[in-house]
């Protein structure tokens, strides 16, 4: 091997290694982020669990935004009234910061339910904070 010369494998050794790399860091962080997941947030049980719920608990974890879409849409576009408001949820999940905020900061999701709609104490009527009759 001459002073100026490469061996050959030198090049190809090195390209491999930079097209590679960003696979390797990719692979290795995501094992590291699976070996440290975050934890579940602490959901507040409802204080005094009604008989009288809407929908499976289950259920509503996972479609509650579906639920109260369509609520909210037979409401303001075909005018049909239900019995279930957010006062319904506040009989018993009395702590919006506690019950919905919780989970809503931990999945990183800002609904904009309570730009107009202020979550009540039980028995007090829920008030549309802006807009609307």
């Amino acid at each position: 091997m001459t002073p100026n010369k490469r061996p050959a494998w030198l090049i190809p050794a090195v390209a491999g290694v930079l097209i590679l790399l960003p696979f390797a860091y990719s692979l290795g962080r995501f094992a590291w982020v699976r070996t440290f997941t975050a934890p579940k947030p602490f959901l507040e049980i409802a204080s005094a669990p009604s008989q009288r719920c809407v929908r499976d608990p289950k259920w509503m974890r996972q479609n509650h935004k579906i639920f109260l879409n369509e609520l909210r849409d037979k409401t303001v576009r075909e005018g049909i009234r239900s019995n279930v408001t957010l006062n319904s949820c506040s009989q018993c999940h009395k702590d919006k910061t506690r019950f919905c905020d919780k989970c809503h900061q931990a999945a990183n999701l800002h609904p904009d339910c309570f730009d107009c709609h202020s979550y009540s104490a039980a028995g007090s009527p829920a008030v549309l904070l802006r807009g609307g009759p």
